[in-house]
């Protein structure tokens, strides 16, 4: 059988990596997921790898679970600085990162220098 493969991977992996962080149920689903792969074998560090996490953030999720269960996977209220642009603002933002990037998808908000793919 012929292996499949997704066109423009490197682009398409960003896209579904921001896709995955946009609402809260899709990053409780990504966690739900890391741990199947961690009872299955897969080490913290190579699900950081294949998910854009960093390694230690799934060791938290791992101990998070082991300790309280699934509801110590869901997302809690966070502090932390308000935005100073507005939602407008990010709306532009991010359709102009896409045009630049071509991806069908772009949150500045999940940007990480290491998963953006070069510009020619």
């Amino acid at each position: 059988m012929k292996r499949l493969e997704i066109t423009n991977a490197k682009e398409r992996s960003v896209a579904i990596r921001n896709e995955i962080s946009r609402s809260e149920e899709s990053k409780h689903d990504n966690r739900l997921h890391d741990l199947l792969l961690v009872s299955e074998g897969m080490s913290c560090h190579d699900l950081g790898i294949i998910f854009g996490e960093d390694p230690r953030t799934v060791e938290r999720w791992v101990k998070r679970f082991n300790e309280k269960g699934f509801n110590a996977l869901k997302e809690g209220k966070r502090s932390g600085r308000p935005p100073k642009l507005t939602t407008q603002q990010m709306a532009e933002i991010n359709s102009d990162m896409s045009i630049i990037y071509g991806m069908e998808s772009f949150s500045c908000t999940t940007y990480r220098r290491s998963t953006m793919p070069k510009l020619d």
